[in-house]
């Protein structure tokens, strides 16, 4: 029997870039939701590095590189986590993040996707000792901003033609 027998029913790997210690544009790729290996839901945010603004960390993401961030529906930080970050990329309120609103966030519609984010990470080490790198969404750039902030070159190295449009388009 063959080691390849299964081949045509597996799932491409894309490598697993974690967002490193920084502070970042990034264009938001998708934010979906899925379930792990061992049946543990998700929620992955996939983004893409415009600008790194800070020059004080040792590995920063560069323009360009994708990186993403796994919010496991087993922490106890999880459902905190992902409203935080829904109100400031949507400019809400946290106390009017709900259900509705967090199942419209991973909705095919993607609501969020396709906007320039202001994003900052930070290493810190966990009471048990462990290193974990706390995700800070602080919020969604404005079309204009954008044009300021990041160059037609970092947009162009990062993004595809279409992407560009679409987010120049506001």
């Amino acid at each position: 029997m063959s080691i390849f027998k299964k081949i045509k029913a597996a799932k491409v790997s894309k490598g697993g870039n974690y967002m490193r210690a920084g502070h970042y544009l990034a264009f938001l790729r998708n934010i979906k939701q899925d379930t792990s290996r061992k049946d543990i839901p998700f929620i992955a945010v996939e983004m893409v590095v415009l600008e790194s603004l800070d020059n004080k960390v040792e590995e920063p993401h560069r323009p360009g590189e994708e990186a993403t961030h796994l919010l496991m529906a087993d922490k106890d930080s999880f459902l905190g986590n992902f409203k935080g970050m829904v109100a400031n990329l949507a400019g809400a309120e946290a106390d009017d993040v709900d259900e509705e609103t967090a199942e419209e966030v991973v909705s095919v519609d993607q609501p969020l996707s396709g906007k320039v984010i202001e994003v900052i990470a930070r290493d810190i080490e966990t009471r048990a000792g462990k290193p974990f790198t706390v995700i800070d969404y602080k919020r969604t750039l404005p079309t204009e901003e954008v044009e300021d902030r990041v160059g037609m070159a970092n947009m162009k190295l990062s993004l595809t033609q279409a992407e560009i449009d679409t987010l120049l388009a506001g």
